[in-house]
C-alpha cells in the first residue's frame, strides 16, 4: 500500500500501486529522492544578508549528521544546487558515506 496526496477532502488517500507484473520485490529498482534544505548558513545567526555564503559550524554539523543518516542507505548520486552552502553539504555528505 502506498499513500498519495489527493489534494481532495482527505488529506491522505491509501491505495494500492502494486502492480502485478511478475517482479518480486527484490528484482524491482526503487527511487527514493530525497530534498533536503540547505545547512544553515554563515550569516545566519547575525541576519545579515549575503549573497552566496558559506556554511556556519552548526550548518556542517548538521551536514556531517545528514551524512551519517545516510551511511545505512545506498546513495548513487547527488544532485545539488550551485550555491556555496549546497556544495559544502553534499561534499560534508559524501565525504561520511566514503
Amino acid at each position: 500500500m502506498s499513500r498519495r496526496w489527493t489534494g481532495r477532502t482527505q488529506a491522505w488517500s491509501t491505495q494500492d500501486f502494486s502492480t502485478n507484473d511478475g517482479w518480486s520485490k527484490d528484482e524491482r529498482t526503487v527511487l527514493i529522492l530525497d530534498l533536503v534544505q540547505l545547512a544553515e548558513p554563515d550569516w545566519a545567526p547575525y541576519g545579515v544578508g549575503v549573497a552566496d555564503p558559506s556554511l556556519s559550524e552548526l550548518g556542517q554539523a548538521h551536514a556531517e549528521r545528514l551524512g551519517q543518516a545516510y551511511a545505512e542507505h545506498r546513495v548513487t548520486r547527488f544532485y545539488v544546487s550551485p550555491l556555496a552552502r549546497a556544495c559544502e553539504t553534499v561534499a560534508l555528505v559524501a565525504e561520511r558515506l566514503g
